[in-house]
């Protein structure tokens, strides 16, 4: 009966041992932020400017925006400093055909918004945009 003890406590030991090690008790980190303060590491994936609707699904390797309301498509290219961080949005593509007025107007502002972005710094979550004065002008935050 010992020895049969003896066995059960290798095999639970064991089975904590590989557990352990194959990180099963950890949560995978998320993809686009590193471990430090959740700020990002990247501008590709999705993301949601903030205080309106549009999300921005950015590609890197093409320097693409594809951003899209709730009724309207825009396209562009991003510019970026040399340490990644976005220093202008360039939106020429966009429809809004299927926008009500009000709809249309808020996507020209969100536009008109990045449009005007000048730096933008990582901070927890996100990016803080900067117009050309140093003033915050917006904020990217993870999209989903």
């Amino acid at each position: 009966m010992s020895s049969l003890r003896s066995v059960y406590r290798f095999f639970f030991v064991c089975a904590v041992v590989l557990t352990s090690a194959c990180g099963a008790d950890e949560a995978p980190a998320a993809p686009s932020t590193s471990s430090v303060a959740n700020s990002p590491v990247s501008l590709e994936g999705v993301w949601l400017l903030e205080g309106t609707d549009l999300f921005l699904d950015i590609t890197l390797d093409t320097a693409a925006v594809d951003g899209r309301t709730g009724c309207a498509r825009i396209l562009g290219s991003l510019t970026a400093s040399e340490d990644g961080n976005p220093t202008s949005f360039s939106l020429p593509g966009r429809d809004t055909s299927g926008c009500s007025t009000a709809e249309r107007r808020e996507a020209e502002r969100a536009i008109a918004l990045l449009q005007s972005v000048a730096s933008a710094i990582p901070e927890p979550g996100g990016y803080a945009l900067f117009d050309i004065e140093g003033s915050q002008v917006g904020r990217l935050q993870l999209g989903s």
